[in-house]
């Protein structure tokens, strides 16, 4: 079963949070030698100014992280549902897997991973936009 993602709010995730969190998975499953690299923050679009109100946020920001490594199969598995089921984790946007050199003696052959984890982090700078009141003015 998947989580729910941690909705954007203001004083919600911060980004090092989304990072510890997802460094935490990666050791938590005995990865070594993994990459993590931040890709830049991109701003959220189409949301409208009810969607922004009811978060209680004026914008949103995507935070993504590219994280490369080298695994079994069942060990990228079960990184993966583990990335899933965290609620900081808000999407897994990419997944490839491709053959890997293998160790010595590992009975299951290594494949070289890069999973794409993205958090949706509430901007920051400007404060939420009024909740529409569904009046019609002239």
């Amino acid at each position: 079963m998947y989580g729910k993602p941690k909705m954007p709010s203001a004083g919600g995730l911060k980004p090092e949070e989304f990072t510890r969190v997802v460094n935490g998975i990666l050791e938590s499953h005995k990865i070594n030698g993994g990459n993590i690299n931040e890709r830049s923050k991109t701003r959220m679009t189409g949301l409208s100014a009810d969607q922004k109100s009811i978060l209680g946020v004026s914008d949103i920001d995507r935070q993504i992280l590219e994280v490369t490594f080298e695994a079994t199969p069942t060990e990228v598995a079960a990184l993966l549902a583990d990335l899933e089921r965290a609620p900081e984790v808000a999407a897994i946007s990419r997944v490839r897997i491709d053959h890997a050199n293998s160790r010595s003696g590992d009975i299951e052959e290594l494949v070289r991973t890069t999973i794409i984890a993205e958090a949706w982090l509430a901007a920051s700078g400007t404060p939420a936009p009024p909740a529409s009141t569904g009046e019609v003015t002239p």
